[in-house]
């Protein structure tokens, strides 16, 4: 029998220890779903979680006790995880813990079960899902767990396989439908993504079960359609507000300044606010705090745990959004426990969050530019050089002059907008 990973001894410990407990049987509660097979193998799937999930112990049974074979999601792997799987007999655990969440909001791939052409699963005895390591509670844990086949025939009987189809619930100022709740790979699904009054679409994502962003086709009168990948889909949308007060209402933004347009942009999309009713502060310095609660907003605000950063308190207004940067491996901290919110964010790290941010919603980010002729080159930290060749490649991050990039320099408000609206005007395009 083939193991992936022998379970070790702080596993072993996650697993013992343990938020807030999911009844079982809950009406929309979690559920284990199992692809159908195709050539022995079938991919095993969590789905209706409710809060970050650190550690996952699953037990099921086959119908005969060939030996099984379970290869991990590789990206819970590249996110840090351990994991490994047990046999006894027909009976097969499987174990998983991180350090950071390992699910995409209410979804977690664990990865690939084979044992044999023509084995099936019969039963799904056990699962209990943990939080951060020491809090006391598990998430969930029950012997009698929600689970099903992906196995739904087509119209004509012939054993097609159709996927599910789920538009994410929290969407907020507008309205997201599929033409289908569930399809063959290959497909064409039309989604309609229609605006409340005074707002409009602002951004509109489809990923597969691995969290890949599939290709949309946009067509007419709010519609677009995409082809069906080999694994269920979820459509997600944001729509932002068409405007505020028609006189942006900030004295210290005059017309014709170079970031007038720019702080026009993320106020009336409601990414940035003044300091107070009358004035934005154009030069003040940007903190890291403030960097991912824009970009938390950006995302439609969704629900986040705990960050388990010593210096994030719980009630402060970026808390909600450093843990969901931080479960999404968008923010990392200083490395020894801090994040470090009131500090102010240098241009380097402000490049890395974006850089990270941008791949986690699916974005492209192979460009790369030549910095060499930027007299402080040098001086970029290792962890920020792609990112910020990167952004420079992208227009998002300039040099302050033709020789300088300054990348341990601080970023103003009024330059942090602009970027802002770059960065968003380009994911629209």
């Amino acid at each position: 029998m083939k193991k992936t990973r022998f379970l070790s001894a702080w596993m072993a410990a996650v697993l013992l220890a343990g938020s807030m407990v999911c009844p079982a049987g809950a009406a929309g509660g979690c559920r284990v779903e199992f692809s159908a097979q195709q050539n022995g193998r079938q991919t095993v799937s969590l789905t209706g979680l409710t809060g970050d999930c650190y550690g996952v112990q699953l037990s099921l049974t086959l119908d005969g006790e060939a030996e099984a074979e379970f290869v991990f999601n590789p990206e819970l792997e590249e996110m840090g995880s351990y994991n490994t799987m047990k046999q006894n007999g027909a009976d097969v655990t499987l174990y998983l813990t991180s350090k950071v969440a390992m699910n995409q909001g209410s979804e977690l791939l664990l990865g690939t079960l084979s044992a044999g052409s023509a084995y099936t699963v019969s039963s799904v005895s056990y699962l209990k899902l943990l939080g951060m390591a020491g809090e006391s509670e598990p998430l969930y844990e029950s012997t009698e767990v929600d689970w099903r086949t992906q196995s739904a025939p087509s119209n004509n009987n012939s054993g097609t396989v159709l996927y599910g189809i789920a538009v994410n619930p929290g969407i907020q100022y507008g309205s997201v439908t599929a033409s289908r709740s569930h399809a063959a790979q290959g497909e064409t699904i039309t989604v309609t993504a229609l605006p409340d009054e005074g707002y409009y679409l602002g951004e509109l994502t489809v990923r597969d079960s691995r969290g890949i962003r599939l290709e949309l086709t946009e067509e007419a009168d709010g519609k677009y359609t995409f082809r069906m990948p080999a694994s269920r889909a979820e459509i997600k949308a944001l729509f932002f507000a068409l405007e505020r007060p028609a006189e942006l209402p900030f004295q210290d933004v005059p017309d014709g300044i170079w970031y007038r347009d720019a702080v026009e942009y993320v106020y009336r999309n409601g990414l940035m606010n003044g300091i107070s009713d009358r004035m934005f502060d154009p030069g003040r310095t940007t903190t890291r705090g403030m960097i991912v609660t824009i970009l938390y907003r950006l995302d439609g605000s969704p629900a986040a745990g705990r960050s388990g950063f010593s210096d994030v308190a719980d009630g402060k207004y970026y808390a909600a959004a450093v843990a969901w940067a931080a479960a999404n491996q968008i923010v990392s901290g200083y490395g020894d426990g801090r994040f470090g919110p009131d500090a102010v964010i240098t241009r380097e790290q402000l490049a890395t969050i974006l850089f990270r941010y941008a791949g986690y919603k699916g974005r492209d980010t192979a460009a790369r530019a030549d910095l060499s002729g930027y007299r402080d080159a040098g001086q970029i930290g290792s962890y920020a050089l792609d990112a910020l060749t990167w952004a420079n490649a992208e227009k998002l991050i300039s040099g302050v002059d033709s020789a300088t990039l300054s990348p341990k320099g601080s970023a103003t408000r009024a330059q942090v907008a602009t970027i802002l609206m770059r960065f968003c005007r380009q994911a629209a395009q």
